[in-house]
Order: C-alpha cells, then structure tokens, then sequence
C-alpha cells in the first residue's frame, strides 16, 4: 500500500523538522552553556588545581588539611550536623509534601505558599529568626518565664545557649531545607502511577504496605536528589552558621579563619514516610468515589500546620521586632515605623540596587534559561540529562567556595571585580535552575512538537516558531521562574 501524497509531505516535514532540531536545540543551549562553562566550571577546576597546592609547592595542600587534627574534627561535625538535618528535613518535608500533593482542601495553595516562601531567605535571615524563636529573649525564653518562672534556654553548657550552639544551627539549617524538599516531593508525586497503589490494594495490601513498597520506592529518586541538595547545602551555609555562633567548630568557619589567615585572596590555601502518604488526590478514592475525610487526613493536616507555624513564628517575630516601639514589651509598648524610617534612610541606596539587580538579574536568566530548557525539552536524551544536572550544580555548591573560585579566577580583572556585574553573574549561576525547572515542566505538557510542526508547515521558521509558538504556551513557566529568581536575587 502507498502512502498518500499528504501522508508522504508530512512525514517529510516531520523527518526535516527532526534533522534541523539538533543544530536549532544546540544554538539555543549555547548560552546557557557558556555560562556555566566561563563562571562555574572554569572557576571550580582553577581552584580545586590551586587547592592541591601546598606551601612547599608539592601538590599537597589538601593532604595538610585531612591531616589537621583540627579540620579533620570540623569536616567530621559538619558532616554529622548535615547528615542529621538532610535526614529530618526529608521525613518532616516528605509527609508534608506527600499529603499537599494528594489532598485537595481551602486554603491548600495559601499553605503551600506560606511552606515554600521561607526559600527567599538569605542564610543570615534565618540565622536572626532562629534567634528570635530560642535566643535568650526569643519565644521559647519567654515560654519558659511564663510557665515555670525561669527563661527556657536549652543550655548545653553554662556558657552556650541553644540558638548559639549546634541545636541552633540544626534548626536553621532545617529551616530552610524543609521548603525544598516539598517542592521536590511535591512534583514527585505528580509522575506516581495510581494504578500500583490500586494493585496492591487489590492483592490485599494493607495502608502502611502500600506506602513501603509503592510510595516510598516510586518517590526514592527524588529523595536521593533532594537529600544531596540538602546535604551540601548544610556544608555550607555560611551566612546561618555566621550569625548563630562564630565560635563553633564547623567547615565554613574553619574555611573563612584560613581564608582570613591568608591575607590575600590570590593564596590558593585561602581558599515514614509511613505517615506521608495522604488520602486520596482530590478527596476521592482510587475508585473516584467522594471520599470522606479519614483520621490520617486530619493527623497529617495537623503536622503539616505545625511545621507551617515552626516557619511562620520567627516570622511573625521578626516583624513585631521592626514594627514595636519596645520588643521586650511587645504589642502593649504601641506601633511605630521609626525603625522602618531609619534602616531606609541608612539602607536606601543598598535596597535600591538589590532591586535593580534582582531585575537584571531576571532579564539575563531569561535569555539564557527559556532557550536553554527548550533545548533541554527538544533533546531529551542522555546529554541533555546530565547538562540538568550539572545546571543545578552550583545550588548544590556552598556559596562560599563559589565566590571564593569566582573571586581566584576573576579578581585580577580589577574594573570587573568591582562592579555589580561581577555579582550578577554569581546571581545567574545560583538562580537559573530555579527558572529553568518550571518552565520545562509546562513544556512538557504542552503539545509543543505538535504546534512547531503545524507552524513549520505554514512557513515559520526557529526562530519565529521561538516566539509566536514557544513563548506564549509556556508563560505560567516563565512567569513562576521569574517571581522565584527576583525573590532569590
């Protein structure tokens, strides 16, 4: 049987689009590769080759390290801090993010949003709204005055509090671990197979047997994944390890002293789930029968609500702090907005350029993130796979080595070095992900293949097809990217 000569034309467009989207797909990922091949990847590999250097110029500088009695001690109670909060941070965010993506209630999405919101925050931020929650005027202090006549402190020695001692960095760094790991489980949740869970059950598998051979294995990768993110970035958030205590015995610490010790930057030395699986989706049954609220419903909406509060309170606390005349008085001192006059009038210049930069900063992720995540989309092979991964590399990377190898590689550009271009570009680094990753996810639903091939066939070529067909059905992408990079920035 011939085919028809329709038939024959469009599967020769089919065949000629398939041909030119490689070359289409490798221009539009240029950018973004270029990007992380001058600003992260020349700079990690620059200084991971100084970092071998030693004083003697013998290649044994990270020999003198693992061999320090001292680093060695840092690197082990590092390890251990982040190890235990990855660990917390995934059972406390993976019942949370389960039971958000599986149960449909009012009031859904504002939680979702009062749960993510705190990923905005700077690692000095959370580090003061620790402070405010067990610090020695913080919540807990006040808790303790009022209960038992005596201040709630947690002290594990006369001298260190609990917002200054590790306890306070396991909640900081908890803190901000939690928000990612729900959005991670979150959309995880999206890809699992309901028809394995109803198999089960039809074989007879009870609740919790489901959730150990179904949910919990179906959801291990993104685990693994988050988990990873989770642990480095507990390696090295500085800006929380900072504020809570200058004193402890951490990496980012020990690395900041040697850094110091160096006087100059050029030295290379310087350098159950069990209780997350929710009800139903959309208050059904695997059957699509309404399903009435069980027990396990209101138990997970209980714990979700508590962790919200853990996230909120400092908040809250924060914000009383800047708007009460007296914060040890509270709300009973009065209100006022001197506070919020005088860090203006101090800080307007400052606030004013973070802002232009978080608006630079969109605009450039932008043009190298939607081309990029097109390409990413359109390839969807083994190489385009691991150009994700290592896209999402540098959010993984402590902030700290980061700078350090930008500032090594690029700090003898003086006119550079000290312009906010140089801070821009350690912005894109950190927020493109963030903006690659939705818009991805609404190309993958679209019918984009479909819509390019019936554009191609009226004359368009890539690049108006970029714009008049791309662009307009991936805005909600683009537009949640966009709100999450000017929020980081």
């Amino acid at each position: 049987m011939s085919a028809s000569p329709g038939h024959a034309l469009a599967l020769h467009k089919g065949g000629f689009m398939k041909l030119r989207l490689r070359p289409t797909a490798a221009v539009a990922l240029a950018p973004a590769l270029a990007v992380l091949l001058a600003f992260w990847l020349l700079p990690l590999t620059h200084l991971i080759l100084l970092g071998a250097q030693g004083s003697d110029g013998n290649g044994s500088g990270y020999w003198q390290v693992l061999s320090s009695a001292q680093y060695l001690g840092s690197l082990a109670q590092t390890c251990l801090l982040a190890l235990v909060v990855t660990l917390a941070a995934l059972l406390v965010g993976g019942i949370s993010g389960v039971f958000l993506a599986r149960n449909q209630f009012f009031g859904r999405s504002a939680l979702v949003a009062l749960l993510t919101f705190p990923l905005a925050f700077p690692g000095v931020v959370v580090g003061f709204l620790v402070i405010l929650l067990a610090g020695r005027q913080g919540i807990f202090a006040a808790l303790g005055l009022e209960l038992a006549g005596e201040r709630w402190i947690f002290a594990y020695s006369p001298i260190r509090l609990f917002a200054y001692s590790l306890t306070g960095l396991f909640i900081g760094y908890l803190y901000f671990s939690i928000p990612r790991v729900i959005l991670t489980v979150m959309a995880a949740c999206e890809s699992l197979d309901r028809s394995l869970e109803e198999a089960a059950h039809s074989l007879g598998a009870g609740h919790w047997r489901v959730v150990c051979d179904v949910i919990v294995p179906g959801l291990a990768p993104a685990l693994v994944s988050c988990g990873a993110i989770c642990f480095a970035t507990s390696m090295g958030a500085f800006g929380t390890a900072f504020t809570l205590g200058t004193r402890l015995n951490v990496s980012v610490h020990q690395l900041r002293q040697l850094h110091r010790s160096r006087r100059a930057v050029g030295d290379p030395r310087a350098s159950d789930m069990g209780g997350a699986v929710a009800g139903p989706s959309h208050g059904r049954d695997i059957r699509g029968c309404p399903l009435k609220r069980s027990p396990l419903f209101a138990a997970q909406l209980a714990f979700t609500l508590l962790v919200c509060a853990f996230m909120l309170v400092p908040v809250v606390l924060s914000l009383l702090a800047g708007l009460t005349r007296n914060y040890f008085l509270g709300l009973s001192s009065g209100l006022t907005f001197d506070w919020l006059v005088q860090v203006w009038q101090a800080y307007s210049p400052t606030v004013w350029l973070s802002l232009q930069l978080a608006v630079a900063c969109a605009i450039c992720v932008c043009l190298v993130g939607v081309p990029a995540a097109y390409a990413l989309v359109r390839m969807n092979n083994r190489f385009s796979r691991a150009f994700e991964e290592l896209m999402v590399l540098p959010v993984a990377m402590p902030g700290l080595a980061s700078a350090l190898a930008l500032l090594l590689t690029y700090g003898q550009f003086g006119s550079f070095r000290s312009s906010w271009l140089f801070i821009l570009v350690g912005h894109v680094l950190f927020t493109l992900p963030f903006l690659v990753r939705p818009v991805m996810a609404v190309m993958q639903r679209q019918q984009l293949p479909v819509l390019e091939e019936a554009a191609a066939s009226l004359g368009a070529g890539p690049i108006k097809r970029f714009f008049s067909v791309v662009v307009p059905n991936c805005r909600a992408g683009i537009l949640a990217g966009v709100l999450m990079v000017v929020t980081l920035s």
